[in-house]
């Protein structure tokens, strides 16, 4: 049970790290400033930024950017508020779960993008399409997407744009069981970044890294890059960096025996998550502890820390974290022959995955209303894949101008030619 949560979740903090770590020296509140009462330009900006932040942090904060920078477009008949707003619902479709929808809008964008040359957009946008097919663990596909990212970034002046699209790339090569090439392609992020001192994004490709060689026993390697995790964590600053960075050196530890450095790290780790406040990772932490005592045979302390990881997850309406722990308890429960408690504990995960089941078709109904509503917009403001009406009517003025030029140009010369001939 532990080598199962904590690569499921160091997968996903991943992530989160990679996509948002270059943004966290920006001023939040500037930001939300300028994409609340700033020109056209600046909302997008802002939104653009903000969506980077947010995809390590409050996930709902997307659906709110995205929903209020396109209905400003719509409002405003400005095509690249609509067209940012969007993306950031992509975003948000592929944190939440809802993957395929996020591909689909983010896929309707590229046509435009393509259209008028946009490499930057074109790389955000195919890279967001591969996550997507990254959490959906499509290798192929991601890797195809991924490619495509770097493909159009690959231009561009800023390292850190034409990095983005190489952590996607990174894991299509290990969906692919390409381990080689997922930690050539992750070293090759590391070259491309280091010199901006993104310390964060380092500590979490370090880490990344160190959890492949992990996972392919390799612990000596393992145990080299949870170093490199850890000196950038520290240099980061960043209490959620360090204590993913802690965790993983728990986990060497504990693998290697050494149970007593393991639990201190650990709890180490556990410490600096509730200093931040980060609920999720705050229950899993619980989970971690409670695995460690179940492997060392503590049972008691075990069911203590798993009941507290679903308690805690209750609290926070954390359901999916709730399933994981009563689904431990019951295991906990039959492997000491308690058959009875081990069927409580089935039962209440099975009335709980039913309600994570309803919820899910309640997000899925809320999320068809948006996508019904973002058509219905679309449709009556005459939003098209080329832009809006405004624009094509901008496209018509200029040829008429370029008419105008040449019959001028005709009249001038036949003036001349009489002048001449004269």
């Amino acid at each position: 049970m532990l080598k199962t949560i904590i690569v499921k979740f160091s997968l996903v903090i991943t992530f989160t790290i990679l996509l948002s770590g270059a943004l966290f020296s920006q001023d939040i509140p500037k930001l939300w400033k300028d994409f609340r009462n700033g020109s056209p330009a600046q909302r997008v900006k802002a939104c653009d930024e903000l969506t980077r932040y947010y995809h390590s942090e409050a996930h709902d904060s997307l659906r709110v950017l995205g929903e209020e920078l396109f209905l400003y477009g719509i409002d405003e008949h400005y095509y690249p508020a609509i067209e940012q707003g969007k993306l950031t619902l992509s975003d948000y479709f592929i944190f939440t779960g809802k993957t395929a929808d996020g591909i689909t809008m983010a896929k309707a964008l590229l046509s435009n993008m393509e259209e008028r040359g946009d490499d930057r957009m074109l790389s955000t946008a195919a890279g967001t399409i591969s996550l997507g097919y990254v959490l959906q663990k499509d290798g192929k596909s991601a890797n195809y997407w991924a490619k495509r990212a770097s493909k159009a970034a690959a231009n561009n002046p800023d390292p850190i744009i034409r990095a983005e699209s190489l952590m996607a790339l990174a894991e299509s090569w290990y969906l692919l069981e390409q381990k080689d090439k997922a930690l050539q392609t992750y070293q090759q992020y590391i070259k491309m970044i280091k010199p901006e001192k993104k310390y964060r994004s380092l500590s979490a490709a370090y880490g990344r890294m160190g959890d492949i060689y992990r996972l392919d026993g390799k612990m000596d390697l393992a145990e080299k890059f949870f170093n490199y995790s850890m000196k950038n964590a520290r240099l980061s600053g960043m209490s959620i960096s360090l204590a993913h960075a802690i965790n993983n050196q728990a986990i060497v530890y504990f693998e290697n025996g050494d149970t007593t450095n393991a639990r201190k790290l650990f709890e180490e780790a556990l410490q600096l998550r509730l200093k931040v406040n980060d609920p999720k990772a705050i229950s899993e932490s619980y989970y971690n502890i409670g695995d460690y005592h179940f492997y060392t045979s503590q049972y008691e302390s075990a069911a203590f820390w798993y009941r507290r990881s679903f308690e805690y997850a209750k609290e926070n309406k954390l359901k999916p974290e709730q399933a994981d722990a009563l689904r431990a308890l019951a295991q906990l429960a039959k492997s000491q022959g308690d058959f009875k408690g081990s069927t409580a504990y089935l039962e209440n995960y099975l009335d709980l995955e039913a309600q994570i089941k309803v919820q899910n078709s309640a997000d899925d109904e809320e999320i068809t209303n948006l996508q019904r509503t973002i058509m219905r917009l679309e449709t009556e403001n005459d939003v098209n894949s080329a832009g809006f009406g405004m624009k094509r009517a901008e496209t018509h003025f200029r040829w008429e101008w370029l008419v105008i030029a040449f019959l001028g140009t005709v009249v001038v010369m036949s003036l001349f030619m009489k002048r001449k001939s004269g």
